[in-house]
Order: structure tokens, then sequence, then C-alpha cells
């Protein structure tokens, strides 16, 4: 993200909307993945999937540095998850 600070390239609607969706994900994320409530964790990852494949599909029309600033983004819903399998775990033990 310090790139989009730094160079501040121009954003298609695609990028824009995917880069989005990575922060919706991540405000989702802290708002469920500290609660004592797991049943969102199938849902955040449904949601991840659903990226991902996306990505796959329309990584191909995006150009060159935004499909570099989106897939590093995107890395962070990998490193979420984990944190979230983590947790549960944590809490399943404690059970």
């Amino acid at each position: 993200a310090r790139d989009l600070v730094e160079h501040k390239p121009k954003m298609s609607p695609k990028a824009a909307e995917m880069m989005l969706r990575i922060c919706d994900f991540t405000q989702e994320f802290a708002s469920t993945a500290f609660s004592e409530k797991s049943a969102h964790a199938s849902e955040l990852l449904r949601k991840r999937d659903i990226f991902l494949r996306d990505l796959r599909e329309r990584g191909p029309k995006l150009s060159g540095p935004e499909l570099l600033e989106v897939t590093r983004l995107s890395q962070v819903l990998q490193v979420m998850w984990e944190l979230l399998g983590a947790r549960l775990g944590m809490m399943d033990a404690i059970k």
C-alpha cells in the first residue's frame, strides 16, 4: 500500500473494487476474529475463496501496477485466515 501512497497510480474501477473488498474483509475480520463466536469463520472463508477466484479471473485484465498492488494486499487475506484458525483452535482448547 505504500506504493499506492508514494506513486499515486490511477486505478481502474475493477482494481479499486477488488481493493475495497480486501478492506471490507479486513474490517469484518477485525470485528469477528476476537469475539467468542466462531460462526462467521465459514463466511470469511467463503468470501476469501470468492475473492481469490475473482483475482484469478480478473487479474489478467488489470494493468501491471494494479495487479501487483492487488496481489500484495490479497496476501493479507491468507494471513488473517491463518490467524483466525489459530484463534479458533485456542478457543476450542480452552473449552
